[in-house]
Order: C-alpha cells, then sequence, then structure tokens
C-alpha cells in the first residue's frame, strides 16, 4: 500500500489526500471500524482483471494438471504441510474452488474465511499433543455447559 492517514484528517482536508491517490492507494485508518482505502478506478479495474485472468488460468490448469496447481497452491500457503494427507487435498480443492468463485462474483470474503479455517485446523495438526485430545475419544462427564448469553 502507499500512503497511510486518518479518516479525520483525510475528512478535515480532502485535497490534500486525494492528490496521493493518483500516485497509490491510500489507506484511512479509522478508530471505529475497519481502514477504507482508497483507490482509482483504473487502479482497481486493473487489479480485478490481472487477478481474473491469473485465477481463470489456475483454474484450466488444475483441470489436466491438478497435481501441479495444488502442489503450487501448497507451496505459497506453507501450513498445509502440517495437514493429514487426505485433508491436505480436500483443502487445496476446496481453496481452488472458492477463489475461482470467488473472483466470478468479486467477493473474497468466504475464500479468505476458508484460507483461515484450514490454517486454523493445521495449527491443531501441528500440536502433536492438541492433536490427539482433539481426536481421541471423549470420556467423562464435564458437566452442564451454559448458554451463551447474548451479551458477548
Amino acid at each position: 500500500m502507499g500512503t497511510r492517514t486518518t479518516y479525520s484528517a483525510f475528512l478535515r482536508g480532502p485535497s490534500v489526500v486525494l492528490p496521493e491517490v493518483e500516485k497509490a492507494d491510500v489507506v484511512l485508518e479509522r478508530r471505529d471500524g475497519e481502514d477504507l482505502v482508497l483507490t482509482t478506478a483504473g487502479r482497481s479495474q486493473a487489479f480485478a482483471e490481472g487477478l481474473d485472468i491469473s485465477v481463470n488460468t489456475l483454474r484450466r490448469l488444475a483441470v489436466s494438471h491438478r497435481e501441479i496447481v495444488r502442489d503450487s497452491l501448497a507451496d505459497a500457503l506453507p501450513w498445509v504441510e502440517w495437514l493429514p494427507e487426505s485433508d491436505r487435498r480436500e483443502c487445496l480443492d476446496e481453496l481452488l474452488t472458492d477463489l475461482a468463485a470467488s473472483v466470478a462474483v468479486g467477493d473474497f470474503t468466504r475464500f479468505h474465511r476458508d484460507v483461515v479455517a484450514w490454517r486454523d485446523t493445521a495449527l491443531v495438526w501441528s500440536d502433536p499433543d492438541l492433536a490427539e485430545q482433539l481426536t481421541s475419544e471423549f470420556s467423562g462427564e464435564h458437566g452442564q455447559v451454559q448458554r451463551p448469553s447474548r451479551d458477548r
């Protein structure tokens, strides 16, 4: 990313910040919410087209060279190695499918959510003691679980 500034500084003086957007994206840092990114329509369109072409190329390659594409994705996500082999294949196939679908609809929320979920699963598998605890038979009674309150 290019320049960083506060959202309130942008509101007080947009004419100071907007020329920076012509050079590079500007991140507007907010206290009350997620940061915002200002970019030009041209850069946004170029990024979207580049991503679309890349993902569609990858998707087409995956049809005839699935193993090579899986290996390439695993190289980009080294934590995949912590997953059991059967989960590794499922993870990579799911992420490839989600990536293509995300490009098609222009929303990467599900893809990101699935990357985080698989990464967290890999972290569990990376700790043999924790993996054993979570995959072994549950034994014993540990009392009644209270219903979560709506306050959380």
